[in-house]
């Protein structure tokens, strides 16, 4: 086939058993954007991302895993479509993409086991340990919480077809909730929904059912679903099973199947695996799973979802019949274009990108900045190879080992909305650094142009090391509250990183007061541990209150005269004493009213 017969194939139109027109053969597959804030609610950052994809000539674009709970997050930064959730910003999203030419999909979902929340919920209560975090233990579902699931799914769907979304996408696969169910590993339950194959896709089922019911026949409905669970571990969930499952879904009325495979964690029960070598032997397999749901499957249309990157090779597989949609995600968070690119024929292949290189979480955190720098009206930065989301470990093995004092406690670079709000301020003003450390940060924002910085701690030890490691900057031994009583600084631009380790609720209005006397503007980043997250209460340690919920703190430096311009949520790691960790960072930029 030649180039101008592949962009022939790729650009033909079909339909989908609904009736919905599919425009070309490629569509922009689901990635989780992370950029919500505390509301769990779509904003600009999303809209700005998805009117930059809706120009990229996919067919359809699916939205990362819209949560049905705002109790069951996947992550920080997850959009949720809870019943008390307002649904203007919905509306604006759906709108957003279609005014910019594109059709905007809806992917509904919900954590189970591998939601970071306590009190989360899961088939059978099985604990899942990952390579990054341990979830907190899931409790059993009951009859009741399995009926609310349900209804869940289908009030996420209607007002996902009310907002002007084109379709819903239900996402059963990367061993969430669905998929746990559909897993004999994490589905252990007696009852009618556990046991046999029958009773294990039975969730699943009813859950289209009850959806295809409130949106009517002539609204698309897909299910991403894997082929296996992809764990070299007798007992799981197979392909034979998979299959089955399949062609359950095409006489259900599903209007296409997105293929997948593997988990983002393991369970506690299998052991230690080669992950990132598991994920290269699943890219080349799909398509032979692909031909295996054809054969108690026979008509429902697939779109396959697998690493593929040239035209001829995508082409070839839509001409055999066995799939009907290409789906690409990454290559359109480094080339936001890339399909128009594909079916203009200005490209025959979609290149490989740096990210790709690295470790399969090092390759999510790569992926996810490229997302982040679009959100925020940038170009993606292909030739990024480490900042705070991508800490090269050999390096910081090579430092500790030479001597732990040299290794920075964050500081390879700040997020890209903490750049953009110093890039609003005039780079002649003074700004203070609090709570610096050892100065990473403060030689941060020097390079940016600032060089009327100060960096302020309340430890001697930590300013010494800072003064010594970087000679040229000022740095100052004073709490917070000290820098305009005993400095007599005031008005000023002020950036904090803040551990909430280290503010209890006796402290909160001290530390605030503070801030609040000097700060002219005011960028905190609050950072969390992964395992520790949770937005919307307080916790305990040690007998002091500690503020897990930055909407209190903005309520009281309102009441201050600070008013928030912006939130914004992101994840990085550290390395320190030979322990990889990952941090959660919730950014809100005040200024005075």
């Amino acid at each position: 086939m030649n180039i101008k017969e592949q962009i022939g194939v790729l650009n033909n139109p079909f339909k989908l058993p609904c009736g919905y027109e599919v425009s070309n053969r490629i569509a922009k597959a689901a990635m989780t954007e992370h950029l919500a804030d505390s509301t769990g609610l779509p904003n600009e950052r999303h809209f700005t991302l998805y009117k930059r994809w809706a120009k990229s000539g996919a067919s359809f674009l699916v939205t990362g895993n819209v949560m049905v709970d705002k109790g069951s997050l996947e992550g920080i930064g997850n959009v949720v479509l809870d019943y008390d959730q307002s649904t203007q910003r919905f509306k604006i999203w759906a709108d957003t993409v279609k005014e910019n030419g594109g059709q905007l999909w809806m992917q509904i979902g919900h954590a189970g086991g591998l939601s970071i929340s306590e009190n989360s919920l899961s088939p059978s209560g099985i604990q899942h340990i990952g390579r990054v975090r341990t979830f907190p233990k899931p409790n059993p579902m009951t009859q009741k919480d399995i009926k609310d699931v349900i209804q869940r799914f289908v009030h996420a769907a209607s007002v996902a077809k009310e907002c002007g979304f084109a379709g819903i996408e239900i996402h059963s696969a990367h061993q969430f909730l669905l998929n746990q169910f559909l897993s004999p590993l994490t589905n252990t339950r007696t009852d009618e929904w556990g046991g046999s194959l029958k009773n294990r896709m039975r969730l699943l089922l009813e859950i289209v059912k009850a959806v295809r019911k409130a949106v009517g026949t002539g609204y698309p409905i897909a299910v991403k679903l894997n082929s296996s669970d992809g764990f070299n571990h007798s007992g799981g969930w197979t392909e034979d099973e998979s299959v089955q499952v399949c062609s359950a879904l095409e006489k259900g009325g599903v209007d296409f199947l997105e293929i997948s495979g593997g988990s983002y964690e393991a369970t506690p029960m299998l052991g230690p695996q080669d992950i990132e070598n598991f994920a290269e032997r699943r890219e080349a397999f799909f398509l032979e799973y692909a031909k295996n749901v054809r054969t108690l499957a026979p008509s429902i249309p697939i779109m396959l979802t697998a690493g593929m990157r040239s035209a001829e090779v995508m082409a070839d597989i839509i001409e055999s019949g066995i799939v009907q949609v290409i789906g690409m995600g990454r290559p359109l968070a480094g080339m936001p274009d890339a399909p128009k690119k594909l079916l203009s024929g200005e490209l025959d292949s979609i290149p490989r990108f740096y990210g790709e290189s690295l470790p399969v979480m090092e390759q999510l955190r790569w992926f996810q900045k490229q997302m982040e720098l679009m959100a925020n009206g940038h170009e993606p930065e292909l030739n990024m190879t480490q900042d705070l989301i991508d800490v090269e470990k050999t390096k910081w093995n090579e430092v500790y080992t030479r001597n732990p004092e040299e290794l920075p406690w964050f500081g390879l670079d700040i997020p890209v909305e903490v750049e953009d709000f110093l890039q609003q301020l005039n780079k002649g003003d003074l700004m203070v650094i609090t709570g610096c450390g050892v100065g990473d940060t403060v030689k941060i924002v020097h390079t940016k142009g600032f060089k009327n910085v100060i960096g302020t701690d309340i430890s001697s030890v930590a300013i010494e090391k800072a003064q010594k490691r970087f000679p040229g900057i000022t740095f100052k031994v004073a709490s917070t509250q000290e820098v305009g009583s005993k400095e007599n600084i005031h008005d000023v631009n002020v950036f904090d990183w803040l551990n909430l380790h280290q503010i209890s609720t006796d402290r909160l209005d001290t530390y605030l007061a503070g801030l609040t006397s000097i700060a002219k503007n005011l960028c905190l980043v609050w950072i969390y541990d992964s395992n520790e997250v949770e937005s919307n209460k307080s916790y305990t340690h040690e007998g002091n209150i500690y503020y897990h919920n930055p909407v209190i703190v903005k309520k009281e430096l309102k009441k201050k005269g600070l008013s928030i311009k912006k939130e914004f949520t992101f994840m990085f790691s550290t390395f320190f004493n030979n322990v990889r960790r990952e941090h959660v960072a919730v950014g809100q930029i005040y200024a005075k009213q």
